[in-house]
C-alpha cells in the first residue's frame, strides 16, 4: 500500500503535512468518498499551484487510463519488464508530458494513485517516497 494519501481521498498538499509536518494522520472528516473524489479531480483546470498540478495530473492519468483500461496494471514508471503509465500517457496527452516538467515525484506518485483510486485499484508505491517493511 502507497503512504502518499491518495488511497484515503485526501489532497497531496494535506497528506505531505503528515508525512513532512508531522500532523496526524487525516481524519474521517477530511476524506473523499471515491466519487466526490473523482469529481474534485476531474474539476481541476490549472496548475498554479502544488495542489493543483498534483489534481490536474491525476484528472489527465484518470482520464488516460479509463480510455485505455487495458493499461491499467502498468506501474507509473517503466520497468526492465514494462512500459510505464506515464510513458504512454504523455505521449496521448502532451498537456500531462508538458505538465510533468513541473510536478515532483510524490506528486507524480500521488495522481497516479488518486487516478487508481477513483478506478477501484489498488494503489501502487509512490516512487518519491521509502516504504520500511516490519
Amino acid at each position: 500500500m502507497s503512504a502518499d494519501g491518495a488511497h484515503l481521498g485526501v489532497s497531496a498538499e494535506r497528506a505531505l503535512k503528515t508525512i513532512l509536518g508531522g500532523e496526524p494522520e487525516p481524519t474521517k472528516d477530511e476524506q473523499m468518498d471515491a466519487d466526490t473524489f473523482r469529481q474534485w479531480l476531474l474539476s481541476a483546470d490549472r496548475a498554479d499551484t502544488y495542489e493543483e498540478s498534483a489534481r490536474l495530473c491525476a484528472r489527465y492519468l484518470l482520464e488516460y487510463l479509463t480510455a485505455h483500461p487495458e493499461d491499467m496494471q502498468l506501474p507509473l514508471n517503466a520497468t526492465l519488464l514494462s512500459e510505464g503509465v506515464w510513458d504512454r500517457a504523455a505521449v496521448a496527452m502532451p498537456d500531462l508530458e508538458e505538465l510533468g516538467h513541473e510536478l515532483t515525484g510524490f506528486q507524480a506518485g500521488w495522481a497516479f494513485n488518486a487516478a487508481r483510486r477513483c478506478l477501484e485499484l489498488p494503489p501502487a508505491p509512490n516512487p518519491a517516497l521509502l516504504e520500511v517493511e516490519p
